[in-house]
């Protein structure tokens, strides 16, 4: 029996050495577990267009107001970023806190007369409107209401009356652009009607009656602001997108369509590419060639059923790599706005993954700061990426003699077998004489600078770590 047992495990033991010997002999031939090296030229004369600014958030940067008091006010870090627009939507959540932005808190006696000042509440949210626009960013106002969880579905069914919420809707824009009852001329362009009506936590009805809904209320603030853009509420699926697109498009009477707004979770960023081709396709098989793609929530996501493994990544520096990722990808596809989800203090540490609980700027805050340098030098510029370029996204911009590249390393996850290093280098034109490295991560989240002298300079990306690279 002894002698049994000492055989069986010598025979384990030479398995075990005869495998490990062709693992490192296939990485060895492979180089799967060595440090993959890529080479990236950027000629700056050779231009593709302009930085299209895509770096909005939903809500912020006032937010989590208590006691005529805001608990985060991260103005100056979006007017640092340059944030080109804030959406309001699931604004002070839950349910605007009975005050802010949803049409319930504005308009709270669905009875009383549209036409009349007095039964309009609008205190909470002039304050919110204001506090976004001193950040100098524009404003997508989502008209309708915030999610509801609660399976009480208080504030999500449809409208007893469909003109007169149309009716309620056209006196929110003209306070908010016309002046009226004591209002502003903020000149909001985006007007989006409801949100996810696919989604039965958003909307109790059917999509025919949503179809209707949009309909009307798209029609009545058309005829009395033509130069607005109107939008339907963010669809999460192609499929709703159709259906919806494909009722109104068979209307009698033309319904007005200036922008679709549309919604995209998920891991894989590259994704963003094929989904918006996909809604571009809809929109333009239903005669809406000229309307608008708005990402208008995107955020990592694995599984819905497993959020908080999607939250924890989201605070991460994988998550940050994701933003990095996610606007490089964006750039390159048929999306005209975005807005990430979601920038306000009642999502810290779960789906906002910009800033702490003490409102400190995160890693994915500064893939957002570098963003906006791009959008700043203006003109895209082709990089011409050789070697092993998987999982490596990459955006430059130049501007008279400067240019700038955006660069991340992100995998959805990371295998076995996959190199967590990439070795880059990166070559631009001779003129170029100086080059300025950042490195951005977890830990350094605004970045640790290098300076060389030259044209040319090498560097190791780990995985998940952002890069910010300024040529002159």
């Amino acid at each position: 029996m002894k002698r049994i047992l000492i055989w069986t495990l010598a025979g384990i033991a030479f398995l075990f050495i005869f495998i490990s010997g062709l693992f490192w002999a296939w990485t060895a031939t492979t180089g799967a577990m060595a440090d993959q090296e890529a080479t990236l030229y950027l000629d700056t004369s050779q231009t593709a267009g302009f930085i299209k600014p895509l770096h909005g958030i939903n809500n912020g940067p006032k937010s989590g107001y208590e006691a005529d008091t805001w608990k985060l006010d991260t103005t100056h870090f979006y007017q640092d970023a340059g944030i080109p627009i804030v959406r309001t939507h699931d604004t002070e959540y839950p349910y605007g806190q009975d005050k802010f932005i949803d049409i319930h808190c504005i308009f709270p006696d669905f009875s009383r007369d549209p036409d009349d000042p007095s039964a309009y509440h609008f205190d909470e949210t002039d304050q919110y409107i204001a506090a976004i626009t001193a950040s100098g960013a524009q404003v997508m106002f989502r008209l309708g209401e915030s999610i509801d969880y609660s399976g009480q579905d208080t504030f999500i069914q449809p409208p007893v009356d469909f003109q007169k919420w149309a009716q309620v809707c056209e006196h929110i824009v003209r306070h908010y652009n016309d002046g009226w009852a004591d209002g502003f001329a903020y000149n909001i362009r985006y007007w989006e009607i409801w949100n996810e009506p696919e989604n039965s936590a958003m909307w109790t009805g059917t999509a025919e009656e949503y179809c209707a809904l949009y309909s009307i209320t798209a029609r009545i603030l058309k005829q009395t602001h033509p130069e607005i853009l109107v939008g339907c509420g963010g669809m999460l699926t192609t499929e709703a997108m159709d259906f919806f697109l494909k009722t109104i498009s068979a209307s009698t009477e033309e319904v007005p369509l200036d922008f679709a707004s549309c919604h995209r979770y998920t891991n894989d960023p590259s994704s963003y590419l094929g989904y918006a081709r996909s809604m571009r396709n809809l929109l333009d098989q239903y005669g809406f060639q000229n309307a608008q793609i708005a990402l208008s929530e995107w955020n990592y996501l694995s599984d819905w059923d497993n959020l908080l493994q999607a939250w924890q990544v989201i605070q991460s520096g994988q998550g940050a790599s994701f933003i990095a990722a996610a606007l490089v990808t964006m750039q390159n596809a048929p999306i005209d706005t975005a807005t990430y989800y979601d920038g306000q203090y009642a999502f810290l540490g779960t789906w906002c993954g910009l800033f702490d609980l003490q409102g400190t700027p995160k890693a994915g805050y500064t893939a957002f700061r570098w963003f906006n340098e791009l959008c700043l030098l203006g003109h895209q510029v082709e990089v011409d990426a050789q070697g092993q370029t998987e999982g490596l996204y990459l955006l430059g911009a130049s501007n008279q003699g400067r240019s700038g590249l955006l660069l991340t390393f992100y995998q959805p996850s990371k295998g076995f077998f996959s190199s967590s290093v990439r070795r880059i280098r990166v070559e631009y034109p001779p003129e170029i004489s100086k080059i300025t490295i950042t490195i951005a991560d977890q830990s350094n989240p605004q970045g640790i600078s290098t300076v060389i002298d030259g044209n040319f300079a090498e560097l190791e990306l780990q995985l998940y770590n952002l890069a910010y690279i300024e040529a002159e």
